[in-house]
Order: structure tokens, then C-alpha cells, then sequence
């Protein structure tokens, strides 16, 4: 199942779920787990089921008559992958093992720029 959150003409944001084509509308007015992305997160597997049955009945709409969002408009945190040191230092061994020209390197000899 893949949900998205979308806004109508009217820039109402709202969720459901992406079928093909089609969107089958989550009513947030129905249940109140479906108010927005997040609440659906929060809601946990109960949720998630409860998404899985009101589908099956849902309006649905032409994916071509709304505008996605981000999924998540709102996130509870971001991260960025460069404050995690070996992160970085993991993705710049890959890098060296799969570049011809480059000296293969192992997590722990890759040397990070100072900023």
C-alpha cells in the first residue's frame, strides 16, 4: 500500500492511498488517525489496518486532478546524513571501491575535511 498526502483544487490537504492511477481518499472526518500523514504514523499498526479496510470503500479520485506533497509536509525531525561521521566516511569507501582511478579505501582510512 502506498499513501500520499495531496491537496485538491481548494489546497486542502488530505491523504490516501495510490492505486495505479486512482487515490482512495483516507477521511480524516471518519477517523481521526487520517487527519494528516503523521497521525497515520503515530497511530501505529492499528492504524495501518484500519487504512487497509476504509480503502476498500473509499472515494476515489483521478491521481491527475491533485497536486502531491511531500508525504510527510510536516516532519517531527530532519536528519542530514553528513553529521554522522562514519556515515560519511562508510559512503566514501564505497565510493573509492567502485571508482576505477581510485585508491580502494577502508572506512577507517578515509580522511574527513576539517570545517
Amino acid at each position: 500500500m502506498k499513501f500520499v498526502t495531496f491537496e485538491n483544487s481548494s489546497s486542502v490537504q488530505s491523504i490516501g492511498t495510490l492505486d495505479g492511477a486512482k487515490i482512495a481518499i483516507l477521511d480524516g472526518s471518519e477517523n481521526p488517525f487520517f487527519a494528516s500523514m503523521l497521525d497515520l504514523i503515530e497511530g501505529g499498526e492499528p492504524t495501518l489496518e484500519a487504512a487497509r479496510t476504509a480503502r476498500a470503500s473509499a472515494t476515489t479520485i483521478d491521481l491527475d486532478t491533485v497536486r502531491l506533497r511531500a508525504p510527510l509536509p510536516v516532519p517531527v525531525q530532519m536528519r542530514d546524513c553528513l553529521t554522522f561521521e562514519n556515515h560519511l566516511c562508510q559512503c566514501y569507501s564505497t565510493m573509492s571501491k567502485i571508482t576505477p582511478e581510485a585508491r580502494a579505501l577502508e572506512p577507517e582510512e578515509v580522511s574527513l575535511p576539517q570545517v
